[in-house]
């Protein structure tokens, strides 16, 4: 698993607080039995406004969507 949080105008501290919420949200979500999986999370500028309710369910929504591309795959 992979965070790339990019400055955006952004601060140091508010950087490592979207960074904490998504890895918060991964080790809740995705790492509690989730099959082996790389994947690559790019936090856009809207991440750094939504709550951590928010990042959960963009994160699920994300997490289906990648479900149903690797049954194709």
């Amino acid at each position: 698993m992979g965070l790339v949080v990019p400055k955006y105008g952004q601060t140091a501290v508010r950087r490592n607080q979207l960074k904490r919420r998504l890895r918060e949200v991964i080790r809740r979500e995705w790492l509690s039995g989730a099959g082996n999986r790389d994947v690559v999370i790019w936090a856009l500028p809207p991440a750094y406004r939504m709550t951590l309710e928010d990042l959960t369910a963009t994160l699920r929504r994300l997490a289906g969507r990648m479900g149903e591309r690797g049954a194709a795959t």
